[in-house]
Order: C-alpha cells, then structure tokens, then sequence
C-alpha cells in the first residue's frame, strides 16, 4: 500500500534540499520577471509566482531528486491547488485540500511501482519526517519545523486542510 503522506513528506524534503542546492540558488534568475502576488508559492522561498512558472520552477528543482513524471505532477498539482486555494475566497469559494495532493502523491508512487513491475517499495514515514525535519531545520526555527511535522500526525487532518493553509507553513516570508 502506498503511504501518501510519507511520499509527500520525502518529495518536501527532497525540495527544500534542492532550494539550498545550485539549482536553488539560481532559482531567482530563473523566475524573474514571473513574479505574480497572491500566485502560487514555492516552498521554502518567498517566491509567489504564476502558477505554471511556480510548477516549472518546483518541478527544476526536483528533477535531481524525484523520477520527472512524479516530479512535473506533484510540482504541478501543488502549484494550481495552492493559487487556486488563495483566490477561492475573493469568489466565495473554498479551495482545494491537500487531500487533492496526497492523491497525486499515492498516484505518482503506484504508477511508477507499477512502470517497474515490482511491489510497492516501502517508504518509511519515519524515515521520510527524519528527512524533512532535517531539510527544513536549515531554513526554519525549531517551532516552525515542529509545526510543519505536526501536520504530519493525522493524515486524516492533513488531508482536509486547505492546501493555502499548508503551503503558507513552508515558505519564508
């Protein structure tokens, strides 16, 4: 069975790994001129961009990291679920949940699974928040680290918050 949640906490930590790596620090020559506020954010920057611009940029960043099939939809998804999120409310509505990027996170792990032809490798949840602690630890107090993993407890919690709410705890102001 496929852990959503442990996918989505590697792939985080697997991009916050990334902002600091020379992709990372040539992210800003890259999205200049994209900038678009209330866009979508990139996790551990404080880059709001258009939402295509935020999924290309996310997905550069992952390629070392992820396969480019997982890394292009999961960079994707949570770009447009997280701009859509943020403009839902001038239009009296509510946005997309994470439940929206776990699903694209459970997909993204079986589809390749099965591209391989083996069973479901095991990802660890604790071995992936080890990861992501540890990748947020170089840009992030201890208590906002704490306040990232907590989302973590109960995926049932995290599946029903608003994807705004869960992104805007990843990046830097």
């Amino acid at each position: 069975m496929v852990d959503a949640t442990a996918v989505l906490a590697a792939a985080l930590a697997a991009l916050f790994v990334a902002v600091t790596s020379p992709a990372g620090v040539a992210l800003p020559a890259r999205v200049r001129g994209h900038s678009q506020p209330g866009g979508a954010r990139i996790p551990g920057t404080s880059f709001e961009l258009a939402p295509t611009a935020a999924a290309g940029a996310m997905a550069a960043l992952l390629l070392s990291h992820r396969d480019a099939t997982f890394a292009q939809h999961f960079a994707e998804t949570l770009a447009q679920a997280d701009a859509a999120s943020r403009a839902a409310p001038g239009h009296g509505q509510t946005g997309p949940l994470m439940a929206e990027v776990l699903a694209v996170c459970g997909t993204g792990l079986a589809k390749r699974t099965d591209e391989m032809q083996t069973s479901a490798p095991a990802l660890p949840m604790d071995a992936a928040l080890v990861a992501l602690a540890a990748s947020l630890a170089h840009q992030f107090r201890p208590e906002e680290v704490k306040r990232v993993l907590a989302c973590f407890e109960n995926s049932d919690a995290l599946a029903a918050m608003p994807v705004s709410d869960f992104v805007a705890l990843l990046v830097r102001l």
